[in-house]
């Protein structure tokens, strides 16, 4: 037998696991399965996805990991990572827990629990129970009383994807459809809170006791980590933000209401043996469940897991990582506590000695999901699959045919200028009123819009990633290095543009992930199995991740029209403030 660890990776589109050896770090089995969202069709701010089909594919993804070893694995620890959602459940009369409804009318008119029990095995419509990240029901960012200190580290207000924001608007949701009496019955959890609970609880007995971990193992700074529900007090929620919450809706496994957050990959309890054949785990010895975080910060345990020497140097403390995905995250690391830049998130301190600065993006790759899936001209539209490496291959060669009469590929859009933030701006501004729009359009959905528009997502994405940048750099962090993760550490064109705009305006590299022996898609849950490797073994052999510089050509006149969109890009969200302002004042 050989010892191993599991990392599980929640994303928006997909549950991922994979399995590294206790000994040396190898890869040793990974697995992969679907999940969805779905947007509320009455209100299409309300977006939320299942606790069941969650849970499903998260035992999927354990068991089949512990099943493509070649070997009958030993288990040692779990640790899962997942997107900033929130689960709901509620508590019925017969204290048994189910997930609860989250749509508009929070599953109103539905059946009764116990006619839910007559037809659990046929086809039913699921009891939705996660309030997907993306879900903006609270619609307006949001300044609770007295907690200056607390706004301080969220870049001055709650944004409306936080969870604190999202548990005030459910409780002011159930109080106008005259059901408030029903808010008690509720308990709230982070994602990842969620999947740790149902490890060590199991389904049948969710958050019935709280962790054991001794007082150091926690960071005391009462704060969410991003906005998340764990780590603000029972008196915050109360007093500041005005919500009826009692301990016991909140507790998420911890012991004290007042003891913050746990560390990233303490073991916080041992999977529950009523799980451990479905999991597919035949071992005696108990599996570990550690404490996981939010999905953006495994990527840097991908990388930086154990404080490995600076390689190239490339380290924690010098390097912003950009995690990549269907929104994008810029998070570093300082060994000791700062204050935040202008409008940026943290710290947090998610490590002992160690705190965590973020910004973000709300709208990264989806931008271009929403373009593959609707304009005629993608390749999508002609049956290929994204997935596929024959449909970049054919994204690469229109953008080559259609540019070809001008100086580089950028140019074809010197007139053009978008911006996706569809969702509101996460930070600097952390505006949720900010919307997208463009400049120069077409009326001809033909390959050349598609091909403007596929450069033009890009272009805003890097001068997105360059106004993160200038954060940090203006609040004098040493960064030196962007490490792109994800799917955009494969796309050539945005790498390129990426290093020419931030090398000759901030003096940044672009770098990204070398030598590891998975797809980037599978990157986050390594993290997690290495992150619970450093923390329970002591291998002289520990895992360090190893990197490659992006290089490109110089072009001035490139950097200079950047530099002119980059100008247009404070400007337009200054303007567009101040024309919400005028109107807000008038409606």
């Amino acid at each position: 037998m050989t010892n191993c660890f599991i990392g599980i990776d929640v994303g928006s589109k997909s549950v991922r696991a994979v399995a590294i050896g206790s000994d040396d770090g190898a890869i040793l089995a990974k697995c992969e399965h679907p999940i969805s969202y779905e947007v509320d069709p009455q209100d299409k701010s309300y977006i939320t996805s299942s606790q069941e089909d969650l849970w499903n594919a998260t035992v999927y993804c354990i068991r089949g990991a512990i099943e493509h070893m070649a070997f009958e694995p030993v288990v040692e620890a779990i640790c899962v990572d997942a997107t900033c959602s929130l689960a709901v459940s509620k508590v019925t009369s017969k204290g048994t827990v189910l997930p609860q409804d989250t749509d508009h009318l929070y599953g109103e008119g539905k059946c009764e629990e116990k006619d839910r029990e007559k037809d659990k095995d046929k086809d039913r419509e699921k009891d939705k129970g996660i309030v997907f990240w993306m879900d903006h029901r609270s619609k307006e960012c949001w300044t609770p009383d007295g907690c200056k200190e607390y706004l301080n580290k969220l870049g001055g207000c709650f944004i409306p994807e936080m969870a604190v924001p999202k548990v005030q608007k459910i409780y002011h949701d159930l109080r106008h459809l005259g059901r408030e009496a029903e808010f008690q019955q509720l308990l709230f959890f982070d994602l990842h809170n969620w999947l740790e609970c149902m490890l060590i609880d199991g389904p049948q007995n969710l958050n019935a006791k709280g962790s054991t971990l001794s007082e150091e193992w926690y960071n005391h700074e009462n704060i969410g980590i991003d906005g998340s529900l764990a780590g603000f007090t029972l008196e915050f929620y109360n007093r500041s933000c005005k919500i009826p919450l009692q301990s016991e809706q909140i507790r998420q496994g911890r012991s004290r209401l007042d003891s913050g957050v746990p560390f990233a990959g303490e073991v916080l309890g041992t999977v529950n043996k009523s799980l451990e054949s479905a999991l597919g785990i035949k071992q005696k010895q108990p599996v570990n469940v550690c404490s996981g975080l939010i999905d953006c910060y495994a990527s840097f345990f991908t990388n930086f897991a154990t404080n490995n020497v600076p390689q190239n140097q490339i380290c924690a403390e010098n390097t912003v990582i950009m995690v990549a995905g269907t929104s994008a995250c810029y998070l570093t690391a300082s060994r000791k506590p700062i204050e935040p830049p202008n409008g940026m998130w943290g710290g947090f301190q998610i490590m002992p000695g160690q705190w965590f600065y973020e910004g973000g993006l709300s709208c990264c790759g989806i931008l271009l999901e929403n373009l593959f899936d609707y304009h005629p001209c993608s390749p999508k539209a002609r049956g290929m699959n994204p997935k596929s490496a024959s449909f970049w291959y054919e994204v690469d060669r229109m953008v080559k045919d259609e540019t070809s009469a001008f100086s580089c590929p950028w140019m074809m859009n010197a007139t053009k200028y978008y911006s996706g933030e569809y969702l509101g701006n996460r930070t600097p501004f952390n505006d949720s009123q900010i919307s997208a729009y463009m400049i120069g359009g077409s009326m001809v959905p033909d390959r050349a819009d598609f091909v403007s528009r596929y450069l033009l997502i890009l272009e805003h994405i890097v001068l997105e990633s360059r106004l993160m940048l200038q954060c940090f750099v203006e609040d004098s962090f040493p960064v030196k290095n962007i490490l792109v993760c994800g799917s955009f550490s494969k796309n050539n064109l945005f790498l390129g543009l990426m290093s020419q705009v931030l090398h000759a305006k901030l003096g940044i590299y672009v770098v990204k992930s070398a030598g590891n022996a998975v797809d980037e898609k599978f990157q986050s849950a390594l993290g997690m199995a290495r992150l619970a490797r450093s923390k329970l073994t002591s291998c002289a052999k520990l895992d360090a991740g190893t990197f490659s510089f992006i290089h490109s050509e110089d072009d001035q006149k490139l950097v200079e029209l950047m530099d002119v969109k980059y100008e247009m890009l404070e400007h337009m969200i200054r303007l567009q403030q101040s024309f919400n302002d005028r109107v807000h004042n008038i409606t």
